[in-house]
């Protein structure tokens, strides 16, 4: 089957969207001067993308570890990679840094959500520590997505990194996704809230 060949049309051809219906339960009145969950919200979903990628990349690694032996030359047998006891320590650590980026993640989302039904006297203050933990969930995210897609290479040999697996992919998602948004400030907002009491800005940007 032949696909049809698309064409993206410059920048500066495209037009903005004109009459689009988004319904009410759709939009979220924010006021750029006001504290709110906005920023914290944005936060959560590129949380879920880091996040899945970790997960992603685990998954196709211990597929690939599976299947893959190391030695069958002249005084080495074939032994199963996932029998070796450092593979499996090094994958359970992946796959700890994996499973705490998910618990991090669902936990802030509760916290956003709690953060958004509060009452007026109690947003303030359920709004800064949505804000703590979607911060948390994004450094942690941003870890796991950068570790899992990298170091699980080193379990493997080099057929692994073969252009047609495509398993390097998960890498360039995930490098590609965490280096506009540094981990090194999600880290600093969550030493500044524990240790100063300062939460991380809430107003949207």
């Amino acid at each position: 089957m032949t696909l049809p060949e698309v064409r993206t049309p410059p920048l500066q051809e495209r037009k903005p969207l004109e009459v689009v219906t988004v319904p009410a339960e759709h939009v979220m009145p924010v006021r750029r001067d006001d504290l709110s969950t906005f920023r914290s919200f944005g936060l959560l979903i590129h949380a879920a993308i880091d996040t899945g990628i970790a997960e992603g990349a685990l998954t196709e690694a211990a597929a690939f570890l599976r299947g893959y032996t190391k030695g069958g030359w002249p005084g080495a047998l074939p032994e199963k990679v996932v029998e070796d006891p450092v593979v499996v320590q090094r994958f359970g650590e992946l796959a700890v840094l994996t499973r705490a980026a998910r618990a991090l993640l669902e936990s802030a989302g509760e916290a956003v959500d709690r953060a958004r039904a509060a009452a007026p006297e109690e947003f303030e203050e359920l709004a800064g520590e949505a804000a703590v933990a979607m911060a948390a969930a994004r450094a942690q995210a941003d870890r796991a997505a950068n570790r899992v897609t990298s170091e699980w290479f080193e379990l493997a040999g080099a057929s692994a990194a073969r252009g047609p697996l495509g398993l390097d992919r998960h890498w360039r998602n995930a490098r590609t996704h965490t280096v506009h948004d540094p981990r090194r400030a999600k880290v600093h907002d969550v030493g500044n809230y524990h240790l100063n009491g300062i939460a991380p800005r809430g107003f949207p940007r």
